[in-house]
């Protein structure tokens, strides 16, 4: 009916995992340039959960006054302001909950530099160096640079890879972990004795946990969250238990 040449080959669902660090680097990381020339000093460390959730909220956004947001991170989550008004980037995507800041002190062509290091941050949280996942959480600091006085040997050919490599070895030195999502889902079916007394195969599974539970007839409905890839929970299963009445829907509810 579709016109499709060809047979339809159906696969598994995609889990997206997000990548993040426990804890802050246990040293200062540093990467050269390809030329030699130029040497980027940086650390990781994890974001509250907090500012997280602001983030990806849209209470906290790069748009924002520069003032008005480090008001925020000072007052609501215990920033310091010469941190919080030195913030180069959000990402991935320049909207994500991942920030890099600009620690340096009395360091030269900086804001030369700027673009070439928030480039390479899109890039590294885009597809973090653990299973190319996204990035979610996590704080980079610049800590010191080492530039050329000339400023064809300091592009963004030299810069954003050297930038990318550095920000990856501060994330394998700061504990670094990856997140499986997990679930709400909603199961609803006609309301019978039969259908109530048999629990279905993700409530009775040992990584799920039941929230709710509402026979009402005409129709019962339940609700749980289920870690995923999560083997034991098959809406398939689900809705043979329930002998097909079974409707389960699924929305992300955290990482």
């Amino acid at each position: 009916r579709s016109g499709i040449p060809g047979t339809l080959v159906k696969s598994k669902p995609v889990v997206s995992y997000r990548e993040t660090c426990a804890g802050k680097s246990s040293r200062t990381v540093f990467a050269k340039s390809a030329n030699k020339h130029n040497r980027l000093y940086m650390t990781a460390e994890p974001l509250s959960e907090e500012l997280v959730t602001a983030i990806e909220k849209g209470h906290i956004f790069p748009n924002q006054d520069v003032k008005e947001r480090a008001k925020m991170l000072v007052d609501e989550h215990g920033w310091d302001v010469n941190d919080a008004r030195k913030i180069w980037a959000f990402g991935p995507e320049m909207t994500g909950c991942n920030l890099v800041l600009d620690s340096t002190q009395g360091v030269q062509f900086m804001n030369e530099i700027k673009d070439h290091v928030a480039s390479a941050f899109q890039w590294a949280t885009s597809s973090g160096c653990l299973c190319d996942e996204p990035m979610r959480g996590v704080l980079w600091r610049v800590l010191d640079c080492t530039l050329h006085t000339d400023a064809i040997h300091r592009g963004g050919g030299q810069i954003m890879p050297t930038a990318r490599r550095a920000m990856f070895a501060a994330q394998l030195v700061s504990e670094p972990r990856s997140w499986s999502p997990s679930t709400w889902s909603t199961s609803r079916s006609p309301w019978t004795p039969w259908v109530v007394s048999t629990p279905p195969s993700p409530v009775s599974a040992d990584t799920s946990s039941l929230r709710r539970t509402a026979p009402a007839p005409p129709s019962t409905s339940s609700r749980l969250t289920c870690p995923l890839p999560s083997p034991s929970v098959s809406y398939a299963d689900l809705r043979a238990s329930t002998g097909g009445q079974a409707f389960p829907q699924s929305c992300l509810l955290h990482y």
